[in-house]
């Protein structure tokens, strides 16, 4: 593994221990992830918490938008039992406890999924508040718009736009040079773009990085380092960090 490959534990390490939970960016740590990856939604009382859906249901068994409760209750649910009864009463998590807990010298992207009013400012003040060095945190979100917005008020940090799948997006040519006019610094790509090395030089050209989500298999993952790629989001870090160059020919 090259040393200017980034890890990113897509939700900790979502394999091993239940998503978006303290338990499973704890494990990533422990597994060697260089950064992760995590989401946020913004609380009935403007706390920004750390899970992927809009309603609880799926991770919690409990439905109920998370909009529509507040961090404290939120907090009470229990959104480990679903993934094995080891992980049994993990809460769903404060971005600031997230925060707090992310070691030196290691990184976390955070995935805005909420772009109602309040979401932006709730960013500002909780990565105003928190320890972490400006480098140690990058912003992104499918929402164009909201990118612009984070690139706009929060210029101290890392930006970075997330690409859907190719037939959803826009053509590359038109990613970059939106990317480009305001300033963005990443581009997180699907696995299911033909990312090769002429497309990372594109990418790289233009002055950006280039991230791909989600890499799960040790075969396509050291495709993507040979070809130049900046990171890779997988929910088995361990998995790839371990066995990197298990039988792998130069």
């Amino acid at each position: 593994m090259s040393d200017g490959l980034e890890i990113i534990a897509h939700r900790g390490a979502s394999t091993d221990a239940p998503e978006n939970t303290l338990a499973a960016f704890k494990l990533a740590w422990e597994q060697g992830a260089h950064a992760i990856e995590l989401d946020v939604h913004l609380s009935k009382d403007a706390r920004l918490v750390v899970i992927h859906d809009a309603d609880t249901k799926r991770t919690t068994g409990v439905s109920g938008k998370v909009n529509q409760q507040t961090a404290q209750a939120l907090g009470t649910l229990d959104a480990g039992d679903w993934k094995n009864a080891r992980w049994r009463g993990e809460p769903v998590p404060l971005l600031a406890d997230v925060l707090a807990s992310v070691p030196q010298g290691r990184r976390v992207f955070i995935e805005i999924k909420d772009s109602s009013d309040g979401v932006v400012g709730a960013l500002e003040s909780e990565l105003g508040e928190c320890v972490l060095e400006p480098q140690q945190t990058v912003l992104m979100s499918y929402d164009f718009d909201l990118v612009k917005t984070l690139r706009e008020r929060i210029a101290d940090r890392e930006i970075g736009w997330v690409i859907d799948r190719p037939w959803k997006a826009p053509r590359l040519d038109k990613v970059i040079a939106r990317a480009k006019s305001i300033g963005l610094l990443h581009l997180c790509f699907s696995n299911e773009w033909p990312i090769d090395t002429e497309m990372v030089r594109q990418v790289h050209e233009a002055g950006l990085q280039l991230n791909v989500w989600t890499v799960d298999d040790i075969k396509r993952a050291r495709q993507l380092e040979e070809a130049g790629a900046d990171g890779i989001i997988t929910n088995v870090p361990g998995h790839l960090i371990q066995n990197w160059t298990t039988n792998h020919s130069p």
